[in-house]
């Protein structure tokens, strides 16, 4: 926390001076960009440290301190340009330097009138719920208290849960004995005091099983596992547990990767169906394996925002979705796949091999683009890839009215749309 005392001495002896120059102020500017830049810093966490220094070390106004870091944060989560943040918080100083001697005036921007009512009630020891339950009030700066709350969201959940901690596996002994239990009726009555222990796994089975019949009481753990089979069972095990544990270590971008997790599922089955092509496991479970190395990737499991790419790579892979300097490898998921004892076709699917003659794969690969296309294109085929899409396309003896069906339905299906956020100036 030294940093932090640091800039907060910074900005409170510019704030006691009487005059003070453009490079001062600068100076404290860029101390307060870098310490907002540093991980671990958060608004709590900021507080709870200052408030436990003395009075002179807190300085005449501490809340200043908290405001100009929180419009950092604000800038670095939306990605705003280095000027326009430098002018953000060139005024929101200025302000407070009025403020003190009574010339202060309600400054423009949404983000600085947010971000000086959240440091000020913050500071006093009112709930972020409160503040903002007085915030949305005032449709005026709606835009800057929707941008504020999403940063101080992420930073609670980045407390909440650590993206280095190891998710516990499923036990292999209950995943084999589920797979063994047809060929073996002395392992039923052991997988259902199993997944009794497991309340949401045995509720998620009970539910499915059920609805695959016309009673309204939910079937008992072994009357929907007979009623499943093995495969399905298992399948369903394994995605329950992808839905419980891997989207539950925190990282900035789970929202958007569960997102397009959720329509390349949509897309890659209606893709399948629509070409006579059978899938090694549920869709579902297969996008959650795509996706899985991207919780342990550097930059993916870092950035604060969703990048668009800027080049004209073609989208055909999670790894080519994102302006990445290190590429994506599946290592993580490819030893699932060998623990869980899938289907050894996944291996192909993992790696995504450079294929036209694997029908699969050339299905894998376009509903990675049909997700892209959907999210940033608003399904509408930019140039530069129409040539290696319709070489994909032919290999499936598929149209493009077809494809373009296809993303259609799946972006009805789950209400994608592609994005448009406006910067609350």
């Amino acid at each position: 926390m030294a940093s932090l005392l640091l800039t907060h001495r910074l900005v409170q002896d510019l704030l006691e001076q009487d005059g003070f120059s453009r490079a001062e102020l600068a100076d404290v500017i860029d101390a307060v960009t870098t310490l907002t830049r540093e991980p671990g810093f958060t608004l709590l966490s900021s507080i709870h440290e200052l408030k436990q220094r003395s009075l002179s070390t807190q300085g005449s106004l501490p809340e200043a301190t908290l405001e100009l870091m929180l419009i950092a944060w604000a800038a670095h989560y939306r990605y705003l340009s280095k000027r326009y943040t430098n002018l953000l918080l060139s005024q929101s100083f200025m302000n407070r330097v009025h403020s003190i001697h009574s010339r202060g005036k309600q400054p423009l921007s949404q983000i600085i009138r947010c971000a000086q009512v959240i440091a000020n009630e913050a500071w006093l020891g009112k709930d972020l719920r409160t503040i903002f339950a007085r915030l949305i009030r005032y449709r005026n700066v709606a835009q800057g208290t929707e941008l504020l709350a999403e940063v101080l969201w992420h930073q609670q959940q980045f407390l909440e849960a650590s993206t280095q901690r190891a998710i516990r596996p499923l036990p292999r002994k209950l995943l084999h004995a589920i797979r063994g239990w047809p060929y073996n009726d002395e392992l039923l009555p052991k997988v259902v005091e199993a997944l009794e222990q497991q309340s949401l796994l045995q509720q998620r089975i009970r539910e499915q099983a059920t609805e695959r019949t016309e009673q309204r009481h939910l079937l008992s753990v072994k009357q929907a596992l007979l009623l499943l089979g093995p495969e399905a069972s298992r399948e369903l095990i394994l995605i329950t547990h992808f839905e419980a544990h891997l989207t539950h270590p925190y990282i900035p971008l789970r929202q958007e990767l569960l997102h397009r997790r959720a329509l390349l599922s949509q897309c890659l089955q209606l893709l399948c169906d629509r070409v006579g092509v059978t899938l090694p496991c549920h869709a579902d479970l297969l996008c959650y394996l795509w996706l899985y190395d991207c919780w342990y990737h550097p930059e993916l499991s870092t950035q604060a925002r969703w990048r668009y790419q800027t080049s004209y790579t073609l989208p055909d892979t999670i790894s080519s979705w994102q302006p990445l300097q290190q590429k994506l490898v599946p290592l993580r998921a490819l030893k699932l796949i060998e623990y869980w004892q899938l289907s050894a076709t996944l291996v192909p699917l993992m790696r995504m091999h450079d294929s036209l003659t694997n029908r699969l794969l050339v299905c894998s690969r376009l509903a990675h683009i049909a997700t892209e296309l959907i999210y940033t294109q608003g399904t509408a085929l930019p140039e530069p890839w129409a040539k290696q899409v319709y070489t994909l396309l032919n290999a499936l003896d598929l149209s493009w009215p077809d494809f373009h069906d296809i993303q259609l339905r799946a972006a009805y299906k789950l209400q994608a749309q592609c994005p448009v956020e406006l910067i609350p100036l």
